[in-house]
């Protein structure tokens, strides 16, 4: 399989790629030692992403791949200089494997060169072409890779694309080598374009360069320029060759060489998505694994954390319980205790020492007095007495009455119960991080789901106005939005509501304003009925376990914010004048859908809306599983259902998270039935 693109494998692919001047480059990944990925915002066609590999590869894709968790430093040094950047100029160096691409930002002019022959490297030049950050530094005999060097190109060879006849000659003349072998490193073709060029003009490849004819030489070089005058042309014929189902090439012109029945060729449009489809059929998951030990890492150690805090919680509840025993046992001890705090005190009065004192204690311990043996020790540099009362051991501060004594131990009880509720909260933060990396986990497990031979599709989003909202299209494709509190019900009507447009609602409190938006369009029943169902099913009739509710539309103009006189209209509440039309009894049902069309949306509403337009269904009804463990399940079995070609757009697209982002309020259960649709409507 071919690894590296040749010269004019290169050549073929920066002629297409200069349909990038004018788009500006967003944000660069490195998916591994060798791969770095640059996403750009074109004109017309909305994000692209541009790989570069250093071992000999440069197309768009189709495929990204998954962005790392963790970015290196070259991609973040990348984005801080050429986030933002605009593309002016792409060009290959001189027929060689090196591509520039021009970058303008106010800042400054940027170069950014990948050299795409081994050893490859990618770097960034200022507009002097010296090296602000390489890849990875080099030395070689006459050059060298350093930040602050200025950049020297490799030795050239001839471009075939330029020369002239007279050149080709020399270039023969001076020869050591046979005829082949000069074509395929003078000119820099490439073994398989040098073998096509005598297998056209049946000139002997083998015979000595040195001694070849005027004439020969003109025939090769005519030879050469009915090769590339295609590339030169810009009239490519991009296939992707097979031999015995195997990937074999991937070439941008048609060649003699793979003209015979013994290989099969597939034809593209652009020599970007032959290339693409080719690379992408290996190393789809680059990183990936990289990727799953990194987050199987971080979930170890939030665990160590989540058991730090767990015993750090069990001992500040012994502390705290201990201390408040220790309060209660000073009272039920108090007259022992009064006593041997007095007669310290007593005894440092008359002169005697810490030392004397406890002389006097150990000689006293015979007699078998309460208040003695009591004493377990003393402490002159603390001024503390240790008592031991029925195995629990007390350090009283012989200075401090026994009502101070207990008073300084709740206290210190407090201070547990303190720490206790500050280690609680921490906790459950610490809680919530678990799940989001457990959740990280599961979409590593997923994406392991992912077979690696079959191309995967992109996902494809545009910014909508409404994409801040709740919202759907009817069967009927128009656009039904909704708000998801009190705020977002306010900018609706204010901002969006327009002439002839229906504004739903319903009378039970917690719901939101809904829209349909009809831009002089006549609604169908069924259009109606969906707006009103998507109404109920996303008020806290859902959350409150409802099975139907009651919704009323009524048009634009009898939806006012004016209220009447002497009264007040909080944030998200309006005054409904005239006659309301209503929908009795309208059963709550949501489906959650992927549609994979010219947009690749997540989206929720009516069941026979969902139906209408997306590929992978999942229905619910109101229930009892909270938001979290039903968007785990549904997004699992979305990964289930999906086509293989799918996966990776399902699993970017439909995560635990974002599902759980647009269920309705509450819990809710899966009406198990097929999810996935024969037919799509687009």
């Amino acid at each position: 399989m071919k690894v590296a693109m040749s010269n004019p494998d290169i050549a073929a692919v920066v002629l297409e790629l200069k349909a990038l001047i004018g788009a500006r480059i967003d944000k660069s990944y490195q998916h591994a030692r060798d791969t770095i990925r640059i996403k750009l915002r074109t004109q017309g066609e909305g994000y692209r992403d541009l790989i570069i590999a250093t071992e000999g590869r440069i197309y768009l894709t189709d495929y990204p791949p998954e962005s790392p968790m963790l970015p290196p430093s070259f991609p973040m040094f990348l984005r801080k200089y050429t986030k933002g950047a605009r593309i002016t100029r792409v060009s290959q160096h001189n027929f060689d494997r090196i591509v520039e691409l021009e970058l303008e930002r106010r800042d400054g002019r940027f170069i950014l060169l990948a050299e795409l022959f081994d050893p490859g490297n990618l770097m960034l030049l200022d507009s002097d072409y010296r090296i602000l950050l390489p890849l990875r530094q080099m030395r070689f005999r006459d050059r060298t890779i350093k930040r602050g060097e200025l950049y020297t190109y490799p030795t050239a060879g001839t471009n075939p694309l330029t020369m002239n006849k007279e050149e080709l000659f020399e270039l023969f003349k001076r020869s050591k080598r046979d005829l082949v072998r000069t074509i395929a490193v003078e000119l820099k073709i490439g073994s398989l374009y040098a073998e096509e060029v005598f297998l056209r003009c049946e000139v002997d490849k083998s015979m000595d360069a040195s001694s070849i004819s005027w004439e020969t030489s003109s025939l090769i070089f005519d030879t050469i320029h009915e090769i590339f005058d295609p590339i030169k042309r810009g009239d490519l014929k991009p296939q992707i060759i097979k031999k015995n189902g195997e990937l074999l090439d991937v070439v941008p012109v048609e060649l003699r060489t793979y003209s015979s029945d013994t290989f099969e060729k597939e034809e593209f449009e652009s020599f970007n998505a032959a290339l693409d489809a080719y690379y992408s059929t290996r190393g789809l998951t680059e990183g990936f694994e990289s990727e799953k030990r990194v987050v199987s890492k971080k979930l170890s150690r939030i665990e160590r954390i989540l058991k730090q805090q767990e015993d750090a919680i069990t001992k500040f509840e012994q502390e705290e319980s201990l201390c408040k025993r220790k309060g209660e046992a000073i009272y039920a001890n108090y007259q022992i205790i009064d006593e041997i705090l007095s007669a310290i005190r007593s005894a440092i009065d008359k002169g005697y020492s810490w030392q004397e004192i406890e002389r006097i204690i150990e000689s006293n311990r015979g007699a078998k007095i309460e208040s003695v043996t009591a004493i377990k020790s003393l402490d002159g540099s603390k001024k503390t007495v240790t008592l031991d009362l029925d195995g629990l051991e007390l350090e009283l501060d012989i200075r401090l009455t026994p009502e101070q004594n207990a008073a300084a131990y709740y206290d210190r009880s407090k201070v547990f119960r303190s720490k206790r509720r500050g280690a609680t909260e921490a906790l459950e933060m610490t809680r919530l991080r678990f799940e989001k990396a457990q959740q990280a986990e599961e979409d590593a497990g997923a994406e392991s789901m992912i077979d690696t031979r079959i191309p995967q599709r992109r996902v494809r989003q545009k910014e909508h106005w409404y994409n801040r909202f709740r919202w759907f299209r009817t069967s009927g494709g128009l656009l039904v939005v909704g708000g998801r509190d009190a705020g977002t019900n306010e900018d609706l009507v204010r901002k969006y509501l327009e002439k002839g447009d229906r504004f739903f609602h319903t009378a039970y409190p917690g719901a939101p304003v809904v829209i349909l938006k009809l831009n002089e369009n006549e609604p169908s029943e069924q259009d109606l009925f969906e707006a009103a169902q998507f109404a109920v099913s996303f008020s806290n009739l859902w959350k409150d376990g409802f099975a139907a509710g009651d919704c009323y539309w009524v048009e634009h103009d009898q939806v006012s914010k004016t209220p009447e006189h002497g009264e007040y209209l909080p944030t998200g509440s309006f005054v409904i004048r005239g006659e309301r039309n209503y929908y009795k009894n309208t059963p709550l049902s949501c489906s959650i859908g992927i549609e994979i069309a010219d947009e690749t949306l997540l989206l929720a509403g009516p069941t026979s809306s969902i139906k209408t337009w997306c590929k992978y269904i999942v229905t619910i009804t109101p229930g009892k599983r909270g938001h979290n463990e039903i968007a785990r399940d549904i997004a699992s079995r979305f990964m289930d259902m999906a086509d293989l070609e799918d996966k990776r757009v399902v699993k970017e697209i439909a995560s635990a998270s974002k599902i759980a982002h647009i269920l309705p309020p509450g819990g809710s259960q899966i009406l198990e039935e097929p999810g996935r649709q024969s037919r799509q409507k687009v």
